[in-house]
């Protein structure tokens, strides 16, 4: 049971910010998440994969949480456990967003989609209990901040690509002419996306940095062995940030609207599937090794130039958050 041990005193009335990074890693041998065909299990240390979180404290409104986790997708049963260990430290309304990286080299933490990945119960629970633990160690330590300042930085990195391309396909097994044309997974220059790499920069009065927000949109896919565990190029952007703002930064990751949008590793195939079945059309491919450290290089170079550049001050006179729920149907349309 995790409680909160804070010292009674007397009731702030501004919002309290705490922020922290904690390993979710595994030394269990456990099934990864991400693809419906793949059998692969791997293991970790606890700091390959992290869960970066933001809690807003708020004593005469709802408290908020923000999580970032190294993992394809979040599920309720991961924040019912969450909003049950705060229920029991004494916080029975808990305004919770929780955002996966998408990464597909991490174990599962949804039992809801066993297809993509099974997911192991008692690997759920201690991230659950990582998370509440940091968070209560944090606020019992009173370790509170106040972000006075926000920064924004932002670039551009034209490292992903539209994933989904009308194709003309040879068939030998079709009736003449042989030839179909069909929607594939296949890079498409003409969708124009969103290339943008965004920083936000939280800072104290004294212009020490608390805790940093990003976002770049791309599926989290560029690793080249579908065997290891890895946080995949997000790793790369929070190192790259906390090499010039605190290697303890935590560092918060939103995916952004990346849903066919993917690393651009594309080339003509050679010999006879230059010909044969997508003529002369370039074809996703398995990156080699050095193709994943030039990714990964030219996203640090972005941030880097991000944070040298400019910056963009921004005030805020008060903190909310509001949650708007709307239907896929309308969503999609």
């Amino acid at each position: 049971m995790i409680t909160d041990t804070t010292k009674e005193s007397p009731m702030p009335t501004t919002p309290e910010y705490y922020s922290g990074v904690v390993g979710i890693g595994s030394k269990r041998t456990l099934p990864f998440f991400g693809y419906g065909n793949r059998n692969k299990s791997g293991s970790s240390e606890q700091d390959t994969l992290e869960a970066n979180w933001v809690f807003v404290r708020n004593y005469s409104a709802q408290s908020v949480l923000i999580v970032s986790l190294d993992t394809l997708f979040s599920s309720r049963d991961l924040e019912c456990r969450i909003k049950g260990h705060f229920y029991t430290a004494g916080f029975p309304s808990l305004h919770l967003f929780v955002v996966a990286s998408h990464t597909h080299f991490a174990p599962s933490l949804d039992p809801t989609k066993p297809k993509l990945g099974v997911a192991d119960d008692v690997y759920i629970n201690d991230v659950a209990e990582r998370i509440c633990h940091g968070i209560l160690k944090a606020m019992n330590a009173e370790n509170s901040q106040s972000p006075l300042e926000w920064n924004f930085f932002s670039g551009t990195n034209r490292g992903a690509i539209y994933r989904r391309n009308k194709r003309i396909v040879l068939s030998y097994k079709k009736h003449r002419p042989f030839v179909s044309s069909s929607m594939q997974m296949a890079p498409n220059f003409s969708v124009e996306i969103d290339h943008e790499l965004r920083i936000w920069v939280a800072s104290d009065k004294a212009k020490n940095p608390l805790f940093a927000v990003t976002t770049w949109p791309c599926h989290a896919t560029s690793r080249r062995e579908d065997d290891v565990v890895s946080a995949d190029f997000v790793h790369a952007v929070r190192y790259e940030i906390r090499k010039t703002s605190g290697f303890d930064l935590p560092v918060v990751f939103f995916p952004g609207a990346s849903g066919d949008i993917r690393p651009n590793f594309s080339k003509l195939s050679v010999g006879t599937r230059l010909f044969y079945p997508y003529p002369f059309q370039k074809s996703f491919n398995r990156p080699s090794e050095e193709m994943v450290e030039e990714f990964d290089r030219s996203l640090r170079e972005t941030v880097a130039f991000c944070l040298s550049e400019q910056k963009q001050s921004l005030s805020f006179t008060h903190t909310a958050a509001q949650q708007v729920d709307v239907p896929l149907s309308e969503f999609m349309h």
